[in-house]
């Protein structure tokens, strides 16, 4: 059986502005940021995530943490 594991992973992007007209990208941005973080349930054999479940912000890292270690059953 699988032992899935909930992790938080950072969730990048970096803008790109397209003019929906004509399609032609009006502004690339090269610069990625972090957009949000998420706490996710992952499969360490696999190597593969199954599910998306909660989003934070990325000034809430610490709240992710605490909920990925309570789906861990971690901190009981």
């Amino acid at each position: 059986m699988t032992n899935i594991i909930y992790k938080v992973v950072e969730e990048w992007s970096a803008p790109t502005y397209q003019d929906i007209d004509t399609h032609k990208v009006l502004y690339d941005e090269c610069n990625a940021s972090v957009q949000a973080l998420w706490v996710v349930s992952y499969d360490p054999e696999e190597h593969e995530l199954i599910e998306w479940l909660e989003r934070f912000y990325p000034n809430e890292e610490e709240e992710a943490k605490a909920r990925a270690e309570e789906l861990n059953g971690e901190g009981e």
